[in-house]
């Protein structure tokens, strides 16, 4: 992209800004053909119309979401990608499911396709994959470009709706929408083992692959059964699983659920009963909210006390039921009774806090209490792959990059900038972008010394930055 700008006196002012173009560039895996279909789109046929493009992008005219769907509408034209997903769907199931556990395959590895089988060395020709080779072994890692994935995810309906549409060019994401890719993301996941008729009883940590604890906490055995997603309206816990969608939960397995806003227990939960009654508490960390060993502790504790909690509920119940009307405290000691099974039902269950972090995680891993796994910012790719952990971090940096980050998200994000100094930062964003640190704080010497901007701070897409966004060295085999 930058040679085009530059051979045309653009500077990366005009465009580097715009994340929904390195999306984009991403999402074509490198593979020649999709970045041609995605630069014919972007300039026109034979790229007569590159100056035009730049001129538009000033003007806020090209809509990233016409142009993702246009360059997908032509791979698949191209290659016929949906239809044979549609012909060879196990097939495809079992290449993306290796694609995003991160699976190391032999290239000798035959996949079964309905009644015969296919070689991974012949797909990689024909199905428009990437096979990644890992240094020092002789073993192969499955790429799949995201617009080949999106169309794969499609026609199989792997994916929610949410998850399919949670990382387009321009969506609008929030605190909210976190929780619901991350509740998307395991019942997909969930739903792929049972598809591929994978053995579903698996240890926590390989299940939620490259989370960090302790290895009595990793080693849980948990089967994990087909669930549906619940937003409840109310905040878990209490009697009320009334959900969106005029759907109501049930406390019990087969469901996931998102819990209510501003929830103090966890923000995503499931249950399993085999072969030992476990509750997964899962906590969703953006980067606004610091999180250490401590809050690690304290959050565990809150979400271990649960039944504790219940329990309490029911006996302040009956104490009030005592001094009211009859009428009034017979309907108390009802509730009483109900928080009372609730109770009883959650003190059978083993809770587990896994908490999904944006944040980099500094602290002592070893010292992670028992009952509790994390996933953070470093090991991102090995849990959600690599098609998602790089979709991920542009929403987890985009608060923290000077050079795509608005004056208001610099402003909430950080205490050193005010709104001013956000509005600054932009400002002289018209004029250049920033290739470092040092370059950044030539411009505003003021935030030189600040440890929080110094230790947080990326300059996509410019060197050194956060490693996955990097695109995959890859070696074709």
């Amino acid at each position: 992209m930058r040679e085009f700008a530059t051979n045309h006196d653009v500077s990366d002012c005009v465009w580097v800004p715009k994340i929904w173009i390195h999306q984009l560039l991403l999402d074509t895996g490198g593979l020649p053909r999709a970045l041609e279909y995605l630069f014919t789109e972007l300039f026109g046929q034979k790229f007569t119309n590159i100056k035009e493009f730049f001129e538009n992008l000033e003007k806020r005219i090209p809509i990233p979401s016409t142009i993702y769907a246009n360059v997908t509408n032509d791979i698949n034209k191209a290659y016929k990608i949906k239809a044979y997903a549609r012909n060879h769907k196990i097939l495809i199931h079992e290449l993306i499911y290796r694609n995003i556990m991160v699976i190391e395959s032999d290239m000798s590895d035959e996949l079964q396709d309905g009644n015969s089988t296919e070689k991974l060395e012949h797909l990689e020709r024909d199905r428009h994959l990437i096979l990644r080779k890992l240094e020092g072994k002789d073993k192969v890692l499955i790429d799949i470009p995201y617009f080949f994935m999106y169309l794969y995810a499609d026609v199989l309906g792997i994916f929610t709706e949410n998850l399919n549409k949670a990382f387009l060019p321009d969506s609008d994401w929030s605190w909210n929408n976190w929780e619901i890719f991350i509740a998307d993301f395991i019942a997909s996941h969930i739903t792929m083992i049972d598809v591929l008729k994978k053995e579903k009883l698996l240890k926590l940590g390989d299940f939620f692959r490259g989370a960090q604890g302790s290895d009595i906490t990793l080693g849980l055995l948990i089967n994990f059964e087909p669930v549906e997603i619940y937003e409840l309206k109310h905040q878990f816990p209490c009697l009320n699983l009334s959900a969106k969608a005029e759907k109501t939960a049930m406390l019990k397995p087969g469901y996931i659920m998102i819990n209510g806003y501003s929830a103090s227990f966890a923000d995503v939960f499931f249950l399993v009963d085999n072969p030992e009654p476990i509750l997964i508490a899962v906590q969703c960390r953006w980067r606004k909210v610091s999180l250490d060993l401590e809050t690690i502790k304290d959050e565990h504790k809150k979400n271990a006390g649960v039944s504790s909690k219940m329990k309490e509920k029911a006996r302040k119940l009956r104490n009030d039921a005592n001094t009211v009307s009859k009428k009034k405290g017979d309907e108390l000691r009802y509730e009483a009774e109900q928080y009372t099974q609730l109770a009883n039902l959650l003190s059978k269950y083993r809770i587990i806090t896994i908490f999904i972090t944006t944040q980099r995680f500094s602290e002592e891993l070893e010292c992670i209490p028992e009952d509790c796994i994390l996933i953070h910012q470093e090991n991102f790719d090995t849990f959600f792959g690599p098609v998602f952990s790089s979709r991920a971090k542009f929403v987890m940096t985009r608060d923290s990059n000077p050079n795509m980050s608005t004056a208001s998200q610099l402003a909430s994000r950080y205490k050193a900038i005010s709104e001013d100094m956000g509005e600054r930062i932009e400002k002289t964003r018209k004029r250049r972008t920033f290739m470092s640190h040092e370059d950044f704080c030539k411009e505003f010497p003021e935030l030189a010394s600040d440890d929080e901007i110094r230790s947080n701070f990326v300059y996509y897409p410019y060197h050194p930055h956060i490693e996955s966004f990097e695109p995959n060295k890859r070696t074709r085999v």
